[in-house]
């Protein structure tokens, strides 16, 4: 082993201290890119975004740190940043789970102090938070990453890149499970796992892959539980809730949901009413306080008469996703999905606004807000709520 080597080492806090010191200050904390999962290669919008907004001359770092396939994750991803940025615009950082200690290695420390913005990979999100902050602790590579972030680099990920955004954040289980029996923070029990994240969004609770894998209800029985958050994130695949400072817009191919629950009262152990809930789709913004803004170009949508019974089982692929599309452009003022105790009556109310894209088929639809409550005992699903 070279001198160099060993003293790299021997000495990581001390390059780290330099390094810091090296890099020039900026504005504040970055940006956030929250990907729903399943990024398209071919999704230039995402990519540029994220691109777009690295502090200048400086990568985007990506770390694999969630794949079961580190390398081939973390190739792949930088091949994609080189496509659309040039060529040294993704740069590899392995740190994987099978390797945490490079966590704390004087080569990785310098690498990640030279990153304009740092992307996380799909997988498994507590992998992300087990080897950058075990037992909670920052490691020397979470320090570097904060750093470079609070002087204005991004934070990008995608599916477990996502999830891990928040603190708390979703570790893992289904709807239907949290439904029946509520959060845990167990790993191995039955209901929605909840557990500590990154942090980086402090708003509100994240989800991934919400809509085409049914996950809306598990994110909703968390935030419903947890007193850190009253606001949840559902970003669909292909997707992407771009943030900056107190406002999120929504880019990609499908949508959004934000459930809000500040101002909900609390029903029976478990549930609430007077909740409220967007569907937001591309170009739309959200204020991370709780108000909503339709994209421009969209236009309000004449109501139709579609189909309202509810999925038998509305908590697989995309059912409740398509049940509220389809409220949403039906003249109907309510209904309910689902049956207790996962029945959800949802509402439109003076304000409500369906507005999309499109001649034939609405695109990119804006819908909201809708009220939402969660009772223990509801209507047989596809019943008109009263």
């Amino acid at each position: 082993m070279s001198s160099r080597k060993r003293v790299a080492r021997r000495a990581p806090a001390a390059i780290l201290a330099w390094a810091l010191w090296a890099i020039p200050a900026a504005g504040g904390p970055g940006p956030l890119v929250v990907i729903g999962g399943a990024l398209d290669p071919g999704n230039e919008a995402i990519y540029r975004a994220i691109l777009e907004r690295a502090l200048p001359g400086a990568p985007i770092c990506v770390l694999p740190t969630a794949s079961g396939q580190p390398r081939r994750s973390m190739t792949g991803y930088v091949k994609d940043f080189n496509r659309y940025g040039g060529r040294g615009a993704g740069l590899g950082v392995p740190i994987t789970a099978g390797r945490p200690r490079r966590a704390a290695a004087g080569r990785i420390l310098e690498r990640l102090a030279g990153c304009g913005g740092f992307f996380f990979t799909g997988g498994d999100q507590s992998r992300i938070v087990d080897v950058l902050r075990p037992g909670g602790e920052p490691s020397p590579a979470d320090t570097a990453i904060r750093e470079r972030w609070r002087r204005g680099a991004v934070i990008a990920g995608t599916s477990a890149g996502a999830a891990m955004m928040s603190d708390p954040m979703i570790g893992g289980g289904s709807s239907t499970d949290a439904f029946e029996h509520g959060v845990t923070v167990e790993e191995d029990e039955l209901g929605v796992w909840v557990r500590d994240g990154m942090g980086f969004l402090a708003s509100a609770l994240v989800d991934q892959h919400c809509l085409m894998r049914g996950r809306l209800g598990r994110l909703l029985v968390a935030v419903a539980a947890r007193s850190e958050h009253r606001r949840g994130l559902c970003v669909d695949e292909d997707t992407a809730l771009i943030v900056e400072g107190s406002e999120a817009r929504v880019i990609g191919a499908s949508g959004v949901v934000v459930l809000d629950l500040e101002g909900a009262r609390p029903a029976g152990e478990r549930g609430f009413r007077g909740g409220r809930l967007w569907l937001l789709g591309d170009g739309d913004r959200f204020q991370l306080d709780g108000a909503a803004q339709p994209g421009e170009g969209k236009r309000a949508w004449p109501s139709s008469a579609p189909d309202l019974s509810a999925p038998a089982e509305p908590w697989v692929q995309s059912a409740a996703y398509d049940f509220i599309l389809r409220l949403a452009l039906s003249g109907a003022e309510s209904a309910v999905l689902g049956a207790p105790p996962a029945a959800l009556r949802l509402r439109k109310g003076e304000d409500f606004r369906a507005l999309a894209r499109g001649d034939h088929d609405p695109l990119a639809l804006f819908a909201g807000p809708f009220g939402i409550d969660w009772e223990p005992e509801q209507p047989a699903a596809g019943e008109e709520a009263p």
